[in-house]
């Protein structure tokens, strides 16, 4: 969404920062605030633990409410959030020629300057994912698991190559805002979190292992990473040449 903001170089990555530190801050606050709100073990065994702990720690059914409406409202918040970055992710690579019917998804409507198609691809699709859940839940749950593992290896791959780039490649291109010194060993540190998320992501989440608790992510993940390969191969690979540096958009 970079492409969107006004002097990118320096506000994006000060927008992150913040963003990151308000909501570390704010996450540790709230968990120490529920543990110390989680006295009796017994809401272990309600439907619901959390809404247990609520209505435990709050005293009555509309304190929990309460609470329960806030978490509604900036989940819908974050799916907001994701579902424009997600659609702006699927235009950039479908005007780079690295995205099946690229030449549909890269339009952008004129007068909104958004890509509408884009979005209505993001649309369709968790529609689609949404409903498998009514016909199998295992199979709803082995999609879904991909999430972690699949966003833990865009991250991993895109820290890892600005490691080697600063250690064994060119130089940086300029940039407008930088960790300085402290850049290298945050990006080292990262990559290190990365491959222990990653790991977590792909152990099963309870023993004995059986067809619904079976952790479906990595067998996903390849499967994914199998369709790309063979798409590269046939497809892509004659029209992707990488990311554009310049490009003007497409107009609806």
């Amino acid at each position: 969404m970079a492409e969107e903001v006004s002097k990118a170089g320096s506000v994006v990555p000060r927008a992150m920062v913040g963003a990151y530190s308000i909501m570390g801050i704010c996450s540790f606050i709230t968990l120490c605030v529920y543990c110390a709100c989680f006295v009796d073990y017994s809401v272990l065994e309600a439907p619901y633990p959390f809404l247990q702990v609520f209505v435990t720690s709050t005293g009555s059914v509309g304190g929990a409410l309460a609470l329960v409406s806030i978490m509604i409202i900036c989940i819908f918040l974050s799916v907001l959030n994701f579902m424009a970055a997600t659609s702006r992710q699927i235009f950039a690579f479908a005007r780079d020629d690295g995205f099946p019917f690229r030449h549909w998804i890269a339009k952008v409507n004129h007068k909104s300057g958004s890509p509408q198609n884009a979005l209505v691809v993001v649309y369709l699709f968790v529609i689609i994912i949404t409903l498998i859940v009514l016909g199998s839940s295992v199979a709803f749950q082995a999609i879904i698991s991909l999430g972690v593992l699949a966003l833990a290896f865009t991250y991993e791959l895109s820290i890892l190559c600005l490691v080697w780039r600063r250690l064994y490649g060119t130089p940086l291109p300029p940039y407008a805002w930088s960790l300085g010194r402290a850049g290298l060993p945050i990006n080292i540190a990262g990559s290190v979190y990365g491959f222990y998320l990653m790991f977590f992501a792909v152990i099963p989440p309870a023993y004995p292992v059986t067809a619904a608790n079976f952790n479906w992510s990595p067998v996903m993940f390849v499967a994914v990473m199998g369709f790309a390969a063979i798409y590269y191969v046939l497809f892509a690979r004659k029209v992707y040449q990488g990311p554009v540096v310049v490009c003007q958009p497409m107009y609806t």
